[in-house]
């Protein structure tokens, strides 16, 4: 493979910092729609392998390729897809190659990229969609010590800092809120 041929990262999203939550809620997709979108990422010879991040703050598309016009044909796709009109999914969109959208999983995974920063819901999502980027054949060895990494990375963060302690959910920062504005709430 030449050095022009050399496969890279890309990663194409759009989260609760790029996009409001109606255009996330007109990105979000389930069941048959994942599969249908993942046989049609494999139809793009040039995407390797692919992973796609689904949740209600997030739609995160991860892809392997030598082909330095990737974001372009995830970008493609994803409008297609979604039926979203190419400028209008640019502007709640965000691009990252490389060492960034490594780091850009990392910090994902490791719930510094989330709403409410420390959340542990997202290490679950992430691995959920590892597991049916996989049982769907579209992870291949890059990819998978990738996500495997940022798994690792992950564990050592809520291990050796503080972020998992204190609130983990909006929920729970909204009815302590609620405590203190209202005092103790009686069920």
């Amino acid at each position: 493979m030449s050095k022009e041929q050399s496969l890279n990262i890309y990663l194409l999203g759009s989260s609760h910092q790029s996009a409001t939550l109606e255009i996330r809620e007109k990105l979000s997709i389930s069941g048959d729609q994942i599969k249908t979108l993942y046989d049609q990422l494999q139809n793009i010879s040039s995407l390797r392998e692919n992973l796609l991040l689904n949740t209600c703050n997030r739609v995160e598309l991860y892809s392997i390729s030598p082909n330095p016009s990737a974001s372009d044909l995830m970008e493609d796709l994803m409008c297609d897809f979604y039926s979203f009109d190419r400028q209008e999914f640019s502007l709640h969109s965000f691009k990252k190659k490389g060492a960034m959208a490594v780091r850009h999983l990392f910090e994902v995974s490791a719930g510094l990229d989330s709403q409410l920063v420390g959340e542990t819901e997202i290490f679950g999502q992430v691995k959920e969609s590892y597991q049916c980027a996989t049982k769907l054949s579209n992870v291949g060895p890059l990819l998978h010590r990738v996500v495997q990494k940022s798994f690792q990375a992950s564990k050592w963060v809520r291990t050796h800092t503080l972020i998992g302690r204190g609130h983990v959910s909006i929920g729970n920062v909204a009815a302590d809120l609620a405590s203190r504005i209202f005092g103790p709430i009686r069920t």
